[in-house]
């Protein structure tokens, strides 16, 4: 599987163990089958969180391609209020940061970056994780 799908697997099955034990039953909870890649179907319900990989720098060696990527990948989580959406950000993070899943691509992943964002169109409140996921493959 790819670090993206191994990802998606991590984040998503409440059966897998986080290493730290933080909150991953509140994720599940609020954010149940509401993990999307890059967008939301049309009529989603809030809340929910979107991921996308934003950069990708392949790491080579003066023997060649490492077999090493550093990506920065986003997670936007939307909800009614902006301490919702937070507070799903921070569970995700808390899931996420520093630990390195089972899967084939063998990836971590490290904080980056914290940011807010807002929707005039949906009129939900959005709170962006960017996380620098480190991925063997």
């Amino acid at each position: 599987m790819s670090w993206k799908e191994d990802l998606f697997t991590y984040a998503t099955n409440p059966a897998l163990v986080n290493p730290r034990g933080v909150g991953r039953q509140n994720f599940f909870a609020v954010c149940a089958n509401k993990l999307f890649p890059e967008q939301a179907p049309d009529g989603q319900t809030a809340p929910y969180t979107v991921y996308s990989e934003v950069n990708c720098n392949d790491e080579t060696t003066h023997s060649g391609p490492s077999h090493v990527e550093h990506n920065l990948v986003q997670f936007t989580s939307w909800a009614k209020t902006q301490a919702e959406a937070d507070a799903i950000r921070q569970v995700l993070r808390d899931i996420l940061e520093g630990n390195a899943p089972v899967g084939t691509s063998r990836f971590v992943a490290t904080f980056s970056n914290k940011l807010v964002n807002y929707d005039p169109v949906t009129k939900l409140r959005g709170s962006i994780l960017e996380l620098r996921i480190h991925a063997d493959y």
